[in-house]
C-alpha cells in the first residue's frame, strides 16, 4: 500500500516537478526564438521596402547653372566640377559629346559648353 507522504511518493513527485520545470523552460526558449526570428524577418522586410533618397540635383547648360539643389558645383577651365555627397549613386542625363568622370569626393563633366543633369541618390542597401 502507498502512503501519501511516503519516501517513494516524494521522489516520484520531485521527478514529475523537475520534468514539468524542464518542459516549461524549453517551451519558453522556443517562444523566445520564435519571437526573435519573426522580429528579424520584420526588420529585413522594412529594409527592403525603403526607397532610395534623393540627395541632390544639378542642371547645367550653356555655361550657367539652371538648377542646383543640395550640391555645390563650379566651373574650371575645361570642365564642371560638383561635390559628391558621401556614398551616393550618380544618375546622369548627358548631352552628346559629353564625358563624365568620378572620384570619391567629386564628379566632373567635360566640356564646359555641354548640357547635363546630375541626380545624386542614396541607396538604402
Amino acid at each position: 500500500m502507498v502512503v501519501m507522504c511516503d519516501y517513494q511518493t516524494r521522489i516520484w513527485c520531485a521527478r514529475i516537478c523537475t520534468l514539468f520545470f524542464v518542459f516549461a523552460v524549453l517551451m519558453m526558449m522556443i517562444v523566445q526564438i520564435w519571437n526573435y526570428y519573426f522580429s528579424l524577418l520584420y526588420e529585413m522586410d522594412m529594409i527592403l521596402e525603403q526607397a532610395p533618397q534623393l540627395a541632390g540635383i544639378v542642371e547645367i547648360c550653356d555655361h550657367k547653372i539652371d538648377f542646383e539643389w543640395n550640391v555645390h558645383c563650379w566651373m574650371t577651365v575645361s570642365s564642371w566640377v560638383c561635390d559628391r555627397p558621401p556614398s551616393a549613386y550618380v544618375d546622369t542625363m548627358l548631352s552628346t559629346n559629353t564625358q563624365m568622370g568620378q572620384n570619391v569626393s567629386s564628379v566632373w563633366v567635360t566640356p564646359v559648353e555641354s548640357c547635363f543633369k546630375l541626380m545624386f541618390w542614396i541607396l538604402p542597401w
